[in-house]
């Protein structure tokens, strides 16, 4: 062996460098090197930087010795140390350092790519990415700064899931936004009502967002013709209705896929509802609650006056419902989606979307369909 190293000028020795032995993450990467050294046939000279020893001076006692080569684990390399090192021929490698200089090659981790390689683990493991959306109420700010702290905050382009924090105002608005975009919503109750929202709470959001049961939903789409021919568009969540602007009653007719079925409604208007929508206005004009997985859309009039006994109609989810408004001028009505208003419309033509669904998250026995079955048996 002698001999050979002689004439190869080889020792197959290889020197380690690394800092405080006694640090778990030094003394677990000198282990790894120094087998995957020794299965290679290379024998390992470990040198420790004690304290108050400079790099240069370790390196100086290192290159007393016939070595192959130096791995520097996590210390600070000069200039000068390289230059030395390469005079005598010895080849570096920095293990997680950088030196931009040609004798010396470098091993690092790339930090930022690993740290997406984790994002997308935890994604992958259910741990969401959350968003936090809030309304301009004093509680529900309290909320969001709390939650954030506690949770971290993305933005809602980026999230796998928005947390809405507020009342059901600010649910439909999300709702509305994230429109077209698959993205599911669950809402915290920081407003009065609440009845599309979760209660509130702080702990184990991760934990209730991974139980939560999904509730999925298809939006009225309106199209609204007004006085003057310009044609309006919007989406509705809960309703489209129709309202007198005048102290006369509007005048309606109704048709359905194209035929007419009413001939004439004297009414303050009259509103078409989803399943999730029959508890709110049309549960108030005396409209019938509709089970949310029901193929039915609730045909609801205002304040009938004629026909008397007429109480309004269920529909299936395809129909397409017109109403015409009759003496348009003498008797203006405004059309309204949601949050959307169109005034002095001559027609309006509603049907369900079937192109869009709406995501929303609810607790374990508190989904929608709990709640508006719950809603049949209240008083």
């Amino acid at each position: 062996m002698l001999a050979r190293s002689l004439i190869t000028r080889r020792t197959n020795m290889v020197a380690l460098m690394t800092g405080d032995i006694s640090n778990p993450f030094y003394a677990r990467t000198v282990n790894a090197f120094s087998l995957g050294l020794q299965a290679r046939g290379l024998h390992v000279l470990l040198f420790s930087l004690v304290e108050g020893q400079s790099v240069e001076e370790a390196v100086e006692e290192v290159l007393k010795y016939r070595i192959d080569g130096v791995i520097m684990i996590s210390a600070a390399l000069s200039a000068d140390v390289g230059e030395a090192c390469a005079k005598v021929g010895v080849p570096v490698v920095l293990y997680n350092r950088y030196v931009r200089q040609q004798n010396i090659s470098s091993v690092r981790i790339e930090n930022f790519e690993g740290g997406a390689r984790i994002a997308d683990l935890l994604a992958d493991m259910n741990h969401e990415r959350i968003a936090f959306l809030a309304s301009d109420t004093p509680e529900a700010q309290a909320a969001l700064s709390a939650l954030t702290l506690r949770y971290g905050r993305v933005e809602p382009d980026e999230a796998d899931v928005v947390v809405a924090l507020g009342g059901d105002g600010l649910m439909l608005q999300s709702l509305h936004r994230f429109m077209g975009r698959n993205m599911p919503i669950y809402g915290m109750n920081r407003g009065s009502v609440g009845f599309l929202m979760n209660a509130y709470g702080e702990e184990d959001l991760v934990a209730r967002l991974e139980k939560a049961e999904l509730s999925v939903m298809h939006p009225l789409l309106m199209k609204a013709t007004d006085i003057k021919g310009r044609r309006h568009t919007s989406h509705a969540i809960n309703e489209v209705s129709l309202l007198r602007r005048s102290y006369q009653a509007a005048k309606l007719r109704i048709s359905i896929n194209g035929k007419v079925r009413l001939d004439e409604l004297i009414a303050d208007g009259v509103l078409v509802a989803t399943p999730a929508g029959s508890t709110a206005y049309n549960l108030s004009a005396n409209g019938p609650i509709l089970p949310l997985d029901a193929p039915l859309l609730a045909l609801t009039p205002i304040s009938p006056f004629r026909p008397r006994r007429w109480g309004g109609a269920l529909l299936p989810d395809k129909a397409r419902v017109t109403i015409a408004v009759l003496e348009p001028e003498k008797r203006p009505v405004g059309a309204v989606a949601d949050h959307v208003e169109v005034n002095n419309v001559v027609a309006v033509e509603v049907a369900m979307d079937p192109d869009i669904q709406l995501l929303m998250l609810h607790d374990p026995g508190h989904s929608l369909e709990e709640r508006i079955l719950n809603e049949q048996f209240g008083y």
